[in-house]
C-alpha cells in the first residue's frame, strides 16, 4: 500500500488539478457539493488495487475505506463518475439500495454504473465545451481511434458516442452550445447503451460479487426475500422496480427536478428491453443458486423464538 514521495507529489497535484477543472465547469460545483458533503478522500491510487483493476484509471472503494482512488491517468470525468457514485449511495432510498429481491438488487447496481457513465458524459461534454484544449486533445483520440493503423484504446464513454453514436467531439459541443439541454439526450443514450454494452460485459461478475457480500455475508439474508418466479421471467413487480429506478435515478446532480431518462414526450427506456440485456443466462443461473442459499443464512423460526 505504501507509495513512492514522488509518486505521491506528481498524485497530489494532479488531483488538484481535476478539482479546479471541475470549479470551472457548469455542473463543476455540484460534482464537488458532494464531494464535500460526503467527506469521502480522494487520494492515489495504491499500487495493490492499481494491480487488482489494471483497466480502471478511479476507483470507489466503499466499506471500510470510503475513498474515491484516482492514478495519475484519470481525468476529471473519471473523478465525476465516482463522485456520482458517492450521491447514489448517499440519496437513493432504501427501497432500492436495499432491495430484497436478488434480481432487483442485480438492477440496482446496473443502474448505478449506466447512471454513472450517464453524468460522466454531461462532464466530459461540458470539459470539452468549456477548454479549447480539451476538445483538441478529444478530436486527436478521435483521429487516432479512427486510423486502421492506430492501437489507442477508448474508454466506455468515448466509444458510446464517438464509435456507437458516429458523432466527433466537435459536432457534439456544437450541439451543446446550440442547444445545452442537448446534454440530457447525450446522457439517455449513453445511459441505455450501458446497458446494452457495459453492464453485461463488464460489471457482470462483480455485480453478482456484491450481492452474494452484501446480501448473503453482510446482510446473513436477513434482508432477502426467496424470490419464487424464476429469474428469467420478467414479472410485473419488476417492471415497476424499473419504473421506480427510472424515477430516482433520473434526476441529475445539478437538478434534481429534471429526469435526462424521460424525454418532452414523457418516453423512457423500456424496461423489457433493457432487463433483458442485463439478465444474461449467466447471472440467470448464478441468483439462482444464491437464491436458494438464503434460508441457510436465516435461524429456523423456533431458533428465533427462543433467543426472544
Amino acid at each position: 500500500m505504501t507509495l513512492s514521495h514522488n509518486f505521491q507529489e506528481k498524485s497530489a497535484a494532479h488531483i488538484a488539478g481535476l478539482m479546479a477543472d471541475l470549479q470551472s465547469l457548469p455542473w463543476g460545483s455540484s460534482f464537488l457539493e458532494t464531494l464535500r458533503r460526503s467527506e469521502y478522500p480522494v487520494e492515489p491510487m495504491p499500487e495493490d488495487i492499481a494491480r487488482e483493476f489494471p483497466n480502471s484509471p478511479a476507483l470507489l472503494a466503499l466499506d471500510p475505506l470510503h475513498t474515491i482512488f484516482l492514478t495519475n491517468e484519470a481525468t476529471a470525468d473519471d473523478l465525476c463518475h465516482e463522485i456520482r457514485h458517492v450521491e447514489q449511495y448517499l440519496t437513493l432510498p432504501d427501497e432500492l439500495i436495499k432491495a430484497s429481491d436478488m434480481k432487483h438488487r442485480f438492477m440496482v447496481h446496473a443502474f448505478m454504473e449506466a447512471d454513472a457513465y450517464a453524468h460522466q458524459t454531461a462532464m466530459l461534454i461540458q470539459l470539452m465545451a468549456t477548454d479549447p484544449q480539451k476538445l483538441t486533445d478529444e478530436m486527436e483520440i478521435y483521429d487516432l481511434y479512427n486510423d486502421p493503423k492506430s492501437e489507442v484504446l477508448m474508454e466506455p464513454v468515448r466509444v458510446a458516442l464517438y464509435t456507437s453514436l458516429n458523432r466527433n467531439p466537435k459536432s457534439i459541443v456544437e450541439d451543446y452550445n446550440a442547444n445545452p439541454e442537448s446534454l440530457y439526450q447525450f446522457m439517455s443514450f449513453v445511459f441505455s447503451w450501458s446497458f446494452h454494452e457495459i453492464v453485461p460485459k463488464q460489471y457482470e461478475q462483480r455485480h453478482l460479487d456484491a450481492i452474494h457480500t452484501t446480501m448473503l455475508l453482510a446482510e446473513k439474508g436477513t434482508l432477502a426475500a426467496s424470490r419464487s418466479q424464476p429469474f428469467e421471467v420478467t414479472t410485473a413487480e419488476d417492471i415497476d422496480f424499473f419504473m421506480n429506478c427510472i424515477r430516482d435515478f433520473g434526476g441529475t446532480i445539478y437538478n434534481y427536478e429534471v429526469s435526462y431518462l424521460i424525454d418532452k414526450d414523457g418516453m423512457g427506456p423500456a424496461p423489457l428491453e433493457h432487463i433483458a440485456q442485463i439478465i444474461t443466462t449467466e447471472v440467470i443461473a448464478e441468483l439462482t443458486r444464491m437464491n436458494k442459499q438464503i434460508s441457510l443464512y436465516r435461524p429456523a423460526a423456533a431458533e428465533i423464538k427462543a433467543e426472544l
